[in-house]
């Protein structure tokens, strides 16, 4: 190529980096109010670690109860440096926590960071398989579909952007560029923001091995496995015996808290059923039905096309396909077999590595077919032309681009109203409570971060308090008011485990009124949240 094309590319390079920047701040000033009542959960360790109580949801009660630990820690530093720098004199409108205020703000931040990252990666594979300009085009059509998608603004502020940004990373490290230690850096980092993360280890590491034995044991074959594993270990080792000293532990216990909800039959299991059906309704038939032919198509013509086995697994875009279907796979496999309650963001995964495999794919049928001659070029652009068609039905079902049309024009923000339906009742708390108190609840997240470090925020369900999950599996629903003895009880859903119904709760607690903000609840259980209060005869008694 000569100069002037090199100068060329160069300029075009910039430019795309350029487009990732804007698109991340667009993704991030459209979303960043945005956040799940499971987000605060972290949210709230992160807030603790911050005030220099620890990594405790409750300041007096060391629990792994949150899958994002390391996601908490990282946002509990930022919120520290943030705070010392502005004397906590910055706040954020619509926030009514007293401290902390700019954790969820950071962690929407990151998750836009984290797409950006994701789109940076395509297009880096797309350099090594394409063209330049081709790769600049085609990264730019899938860019705005990964940005605008709702695969990516329904769990903006949650870890899932971040876990899956960085494995992505350390496989187009691992794969294509050789750099093995980074890569094991980058997953071993995954892994301190989510468990999951740990599959996608076994799935590399698995592909390594098997380069190294197929391969007639190729000492450099053996030093990019050591390579790898060790720095993955480099920070999963010292994480676990961090977890393990801090905790207890060195895994989250939500897991048994997942399980208590899937046997107290108020919650879907996580089924085969439920993957596929939310699939098919998210994707549409025709995109999906692209993306699984494009993927089939891509590993049938990568297997033909390098005969050895050697060859198949020293390919990159194979082994980058493959280790992303098994990681879907996997994942929606252990979820199976554990039988835990269904939760949305439990889909992204799997969708993330659809998705991901199939633009891979793509990208090696574009690479084949526009080698040379006009036919081949048509077919890439009968391809390119399959999917336009796919993403704008896409468009047209999910109505991404109307979105963030009619937000960007009106000045707003895409919020989901749950995390902020139970502002009534905090600032009630509040006002009552000034010295704070304890508080038992179904959904901690969002009232725990916001009440703040003074109230001990009791989980009803088990994901943020100790041994309640295990009790609710064994039958017991009293186990929780005999150790924490909550001063107040809030009623938001007519579960198996809330006990507003039972005479024994009558006796102890009565209810001081409904609260909802904007008929959040009145549109969904017809009646506001409930909140209860300790009888003054029964607060006496268990003094």
């Amino acid at each position: 190529m000569s100069s002037r094309g090199q100068m060329i590319d160069k300029i075009i390079s910039v430019f795309f980096y350029c487009l990732v920047v804007i698109g991340v701040l667009l993704h991030f000033k459209i979303n960043y109010m945005f956040g799940l009542d499971d987000s605060y959960i972290t949210f709230r360790y992160a807030q603790n670690f911050s005030e220099g109580y620890g990594l405790r949801f409750n300041v007096d009660e060391k629990y792994f109860g949150s899958t994002a630990m390391g996601f908490a820690l990282l946002l509990g530093v930022l919120s520290y440096i943030i705070d010392t720098v502005t004397h906590h004199s910055i706040f954020i409108k619509d926030q009514i926590a007293d401290v902390g205020v700019w954790i969820p703000v950071m962690a929407n931040l990151l998750s836009a960071i984290s797409i950006g990252a994701v789109v940076i990666v395509l297009f880096r594979i797309g350099n090594s398989l394409l063209s330049v300009r081709l790769s600049f085009v085609f990264s730019v059509f899938f860019g705005i579909f990964i940005f605008i998608s709702p695969i990516s603004e329904r769990v903006s502020g949650h870890e899932t952007c971040l876990y899956l940004a960085l494995l992505l990373v350390g496989l187009y490290l691992l794969y294509f560029s050789n750099r093995y230690f980074i890569a094991g850096i980058s997953i071993g980092l995954a892994a301190t923001v989510r468990p999951d993360s740990y599959l996608m280890f076994l799935i590399a590491a698995s592909i390594l091995l098997v380069r190294y034995f197929v391969g007639r044991q190729n000492p450099r074959s053996l030093k990019s496995v050591i390579s790898f594993t060790g720095g993955f270990l480099l920070l999963v080792i010292p994480w676990m015996i961090f977890c393990h000293v801090y905790f207890g532990q060195i895994l989250p216990g939500t897991l048994d808290a997942k399980q208590a909800q899937a046997l107290l039959g108020d919650f879907p299991i996580y089924s085969f059923d439920i993957l596929a059906k939310e699939t098919i309704l998210f994707f549409e038939w025709y995109l999906l039905s692209a993306f699984v032919l494009t993927t089939v198509s891509a590993i049938i013509l990568l297997i033909l096309m390098n005969r050895s086995i050697v060859a198949i697994f020293n390919h990159a875009s194979l082994c980058m396909i493959v280790s992303l279907l098994l990681f879907g796979f996997g994942q929606f496999i252990a979820y199976c077999l554990m039988s835990v309650s269904f939760w949305p963001w439990y889909l992204h995964p799997v969708w993330f590595s659809i998705m991901m495999a199939s633009i891979i794919s793509i990208m090696e049928l574009l690479s084949y077919l526009s080698v040379s001659g006009w036919v081949n070029i048509w077919s890439s652009l009968t391809l390119l032309i399959v999917f336009v068609l796919g993403e704008l039905s896409f468009f047209q079902t999910n109505n991404p681009i109307e979105k963030w049309l009619s937000l960007w024009s009106e000045g707003k923000r895409s919020i989901w109203d749950h995390p902020y339906s139970y502002d009534p009742i905090v600032r009630y708390l509040k006002e009552k409570e000034p010295k704070g108190t304890t508080v038992a609840t179904a959904e901690p997240g969002a009232l725990g971060f916001k009440l703040g470090p003074a109230f001990k925020v009791v989980d009803e369900l088990g994901l943020t308090s100790p041994g309640v999950a295990k009790k609710l599996i064994a039958g017991d629903v009293r186990y929780l008011f005999a150790t924490w003895n909550p001063e107040y009880v809030i009623v938001s859903w007519d579960g198996s485990y809330t006990s507003h119904k039972a005479d024994w709760f009558n006796k102890q607690y009565e209810l001081i009124g409904e609260f909802d903000r904007q008929d959040y609840w009145k549109e969904r259980i017809h009646h506001g949240a409930y909140l209860f209060k300790k009888r003054i005869q029964s607060h006496q008694e268990s003094q």
